[in-house]
């Protein structure tokens, strides 16, 4: 397979599969003041359905280098341009962008023309939701509106954009607005609506089934309960037995590469790389990203495991890992870059950062291909890192809580099996209480009750104080697979 990207509410909308003979018979009209369908295929004029405000394409200044597809129009270094709109609140638009675009404006117009989505940039004065995967997330903005991560994991997608007060302003859309700078390298749009008042949580869910029945009879799709095809997906997170330190020269005999199972495996400081394409896993080649001829991790067990199943689908890992990694955040004398806590800021470089978002494009490379991915778990394995102390154990549950209630939101799961892999009680910690704090969050129930089941990792043949050999690593692998699949 090709390569395939937070917030505090999910729209639940069903199942829309095959397409409505109407794609706009639930789009949710009240206060639009410009709605354009970008289904004219040709021509020099974009139509507004609602107020009289077409878009005139032979005006080259305001909308250069556009081209109509059979989903909209697509500009390369380009943009498409709204005359001047009176009163407008919110802007909703269904739109393609390229991972890691961090060139150009993907909304832009409102109180100024630099005012919009940039990069991982937008304003904190306005509010912002992401529909694509499973619904509606409304985007979390750290101070300053920067690093709001899933603006750059790619793919077909509805934005919501909500303005700090009504506004006059022409918005433009790959680019920046009245403006010649800050375009996008490729941009696709597909649908645009202008609305005069901010919307609740039903008209967005109202909007976002719309442009799942749009992007369905243009041939895309935007949600993973959509597509022709799908696919298991497991989340592999954690420390350096999850990423691997068993040795590749030890697998004594069996199965090493697979075309029922995919992985794209990825480590940290790497946001603003795409990470390696999801592929068939083949162990020595792509099974971590530091060392692969060398290391392998928990993937192999998993996957001898779903061939022996006969399960029937293929299954896809999402796999982010790295050794000495905390829950602490920096704050607690963390190191700086190795902390999971999902508040770390943007300076600190917090892991969470990476595997979000990597989590997210594969979700949205798996949509461009026409396959769904339905993740079944998170399989994590960390914490010996924290039990250095107190000011570092003590928050291991509560910062482990709010990781998984922020990642259940952000792929519209709310009831994501989350399996952990307790610390080892081999381990040598240099301080006791705080190794026994950490082991006993390690529970069914524990972290505030998001832990589903606990994997004992105490019976594992280990080659080190720290980490588990072939044997046990395959022993890991097959416990993660049964726990997912119970």
């Amino acid at each position: 397979m090709a390569a395939f990207g937070i917030g505090n509410w999910w729209s639940p909308q069903g199942p829309q599969t095959g397409g409505q003979a109407d794609p706009y018979a639930q789009l949710h009209t009240a206060g639009l003041l410009a709605e354009y369908r970008l289904d004219e295929g040709s021509g020099t004029t974009v139509t507004d359905r609602a107020g009289g405000h077409d878009i005139d394409l032979t005006d080259t200044a305001k909308n250069p280098n556009l081209t109509w597809t059979g989903r909209g129009v697509r500009t390369e270094a380009g943009k498409l341009e709204t005359p001047t709109i009176t009163g407008a609140r919110t802007i909703v638009f269904l739109y393609r962008d390229n991972a890691l675009q961090n060139a150009g404006h993907v909304v832009s117009g409102g109180s100024s023309s630099s005012d919009g989505w940039y990069g991982t940039t937008v304003r904190d004065f306005e509010e912002h939701w992401i529909g694509q995967g499973r619904g509606v997330t409304k985007l979390v903005v750290r101070s300053g509106g920067s690093s709001v991560y899933p603006l750059q994991t790619g793919g077909w997608r509805v934005g919501f954009r909500e303005l700090g007060g009504p506004t006059n302003s022409a918005f433009a859309f790959g680019g920046r607005q009245n403006s010649t700078s800050s375009r996008c390298p490729d941009y696709e749009v597909a649908w645009i609506g202008i609305y005069d008042d901010v919307l609740n949580d039903a008209e967005r869910a109202a909007i976002y089934g719309s442009m799942r029945q749009v992007a369905q009879s243009r041939g895309f799709y935007i949600d993973v309960r959509d597509c022709p095809a799908s696919a298991d997906a497991l989340i592999m997170w954690g420390q350096s037995n999850i990423d691997g330190r068993a040795l590749v020269g030890d697998i004594a005999s069996g199965e090493t590469s697979f075309s029922t199972v995919k992985i794209g495996a990825d480590g940290f400081g790497g946001m603003f790389d795409e990470g390696p394409a999801m592929a068939d896993l083949d162990i020595g080649t792509n099974q971590q990203a530091t060392n692969p001829a060398l290391y392998f991790g928990p993937e192999l067990g998993i996957a001898r495991a779903h061939v022996a199943a006969a399960a029937g689908r293929d299954l896809y890992l999402s796999k982010c890992a790295e050794g000495g990694t905390y829950m602490a955040p920096t704050s607690a004398d963390v190191p700086v870059g190795k902390s999971w806590s999902i508040e770390e800021t943007f300076s600190a470089a917090g892991v969470w950062r990476d595997a979000l978002p990597h989590l997210l494009r594969h979700i949205a490379q798996g949509l461009d291909l026409g396959i769904g991915l339905e993740v079944k778990a998170l399989l994590w394995m960390q914490g010996d890192a924290d039990t250095e102390g107190p000011a570092t154990a003590d928050l291991w549950a509560n910062e482990f809580e709010k990781l998984v209630d922020t990642l259940r939101v952000a792929i519209g799961s709310p009831t994501l099996k989350i399996v952990v892999a307790r610390i080892s009680d081999r381990l040598s910690p240099t301080d006791p209480a705080a190794f026994a704090t950490v082991r006993a969050a390690q529970v069914v129930g524990g972290a505030g009750g998001v832990i589903d089941v606990v994997v004992d990792t105490d019976p594992f043949s280990m080659a080190s104080v720290d980490h588990l050999d072939a044997d046990g690593q395959l022993a890991l692998g097959n416990a993660f697979y049964a726990a997912a699949y119970a």
